[in-house]
């Protein structure tokens, strides 16, 4: 059976750091929203157009809609083999987010593992801040760039938690949520072991 991780936290709580561990280290795929979104963007002209009205709700650090949102990660699932284990960087920003997520996965059968990073909110403002300055040109986000931008992305991710977790839990879902103030190393042990994995692991599996 394949597995799907779903990392939810604050901008800046470390859901990149983890998927990219489990992507080396384990053989998953790592699905990262904002990556997902600028490479269709430099290739999907069509797209482009239709993202065009949103650009500056994007630069500001707002979301987007779900449609756009959704309709970018499916189709990046699609390409994927159904046996695949897949881990979801930012991928669900809101309820709906989450119920079209989950509704996927439960159809191809995978064992779905929630996972919430706990870090203050404070600490993820200095993080941001932080990658930023030791970001290069493509690495840079534009919204982690405006001090605006970073207050919309943490107020969003306040606003919409609660209703993320009240849908999760009303299917029955358990969150395994991490204090995110941990060591890296420490974080990644625990996620393995919530998603019955040994670590680490042969990525050749």
């Amino acid at each position: 059976m394949a597995i799907a991780i779903i990392f939810l936290g604050y901008a800046g709580s470390g859901k990149g750091r983890q998927s990219d561990f489990l992507a080396k280290m384990n053989g998953f795929v790592h699905l990262s929203s904002s990556v997902l979104f600028k490479n269709r963007l430099n290739t999907d002209t069509e797209f482009r157009s239709q993202v065009a009205e949103h650009m500056v709700t994007m630069e500001k650090g707002s979301l987007l809609p779900d449609k756009l949102v959704w309709g970018t990660l499916l189709q990046a699932l699609m390409l994927l083999p159904d046996d695949t284990d897949i881990v979801f960087d930012g991928c669900t920003r809101t309820m709906n987010q989450m119920a079209d997520l989950l509704h996927y996965l439960d159809r191809l059968k995978f064992k779905t593992v929630i996972v919430c990073l706990d870090v203050p909110e404070e600490q993820c403002r200095v993080r941001i801040q932080g990658r930023s300055q030791n970001a290069t040109s493509e690495e840079k986000r534009v919204d982690d760039t405006k001090k605006e931008s970073i207050e919309e992305r943490l107020r969003g991710y306040a606003e919409h938690l609660p209703s993320i977790m009240g849908y999760v839990q009303s299917k029955g879902r358990i969150v395994h949520t991490l204090d995110g103030d941990q060591s890296p190393n420490e974080i990644f042990m625990e996620v393995c072991n919530f998603a019955g994995l040994s670590a680490p692991i042969n990525s050749n599996r």
